[in-house]
């Protein structure tokens, strides 16, 4: 099943614009994330500064540490798969380009290649009518005792019986019938 040009990018743009959907809803879920955990460290710190008052323990005080390590931890992975979403993103549009040009050249070949068949059958046509026109021409000059009727019957039977020859040889735009 073959697709025209406009279709393929219509399903090229709509592909595009759900996974560009789909990777914003998830920048945003982890930036929101993020945010939270950024948030979180922040007061972490803060307390950390409260801490320094005897009254707390040390078990405390290790529980926070390793809290704040697994945040930054945390901040780095989604860091990291924020950029690898990108580079993604970047990578289909970039394939998304190729196929559009891809297609837009193909869809310009195609178009040049109707119109030269066009002209041809044209000029093949023109041709034929004006080679009916000189038969007909010849016709009523040499043979006299043929009525202007019978002349323009016998080059109509011509004109119809070369176009008949025409289209079953030279135009193939599907199977003979």
């Amino acid at each position: 099943c073959k697709l025209n040009a406009s279709e393929l990018q219509k399903k090229l743009q709509d592909e595009l614009t759900a996974k560009e959907k789909s990777e914003r809803e998830l920048l945003q879920k982890l930036q929101e994330e993020l945010s939270l955990k950024e948030k979180l460290a922040s007061e972490l710190q803060k307390k950390e500064v409260h801490i320094q008052q005897p009254i707390i323990d040390d078990s405390r005080v290790k529980d926070l540490e390793s809290q704040n390590v697994y945040l930054q931890e945390q901040v780095k992975k989604y860091k990291s798969i924020i950029d690898d979403t990108e580079d993604v993103l970047s990578r289909l549009q970039q394939k998304v380009s190729r196929e559009e040009a891809r297609w837009q050249t193909e869809l310009e070949n195609r178009q040049s290649d109707l119109e030269s068949m066009r002209q041809r059958a044209v000029q093949q046509m023109q041709n034929k009518i004006d080679s009916l026109q000189a038969e007909l021409q010849r016709l009523q000059t040499k043979n006299n005792s043929h009525s202007f009727a019978d002349a323009e019957r016998i080059v109509e039977e011509k004109l119809m019986a070369g176009c008949a020859s025409n289209h079953e040889t030279e135009v193939h735009n599907g199977p003979l019938q």
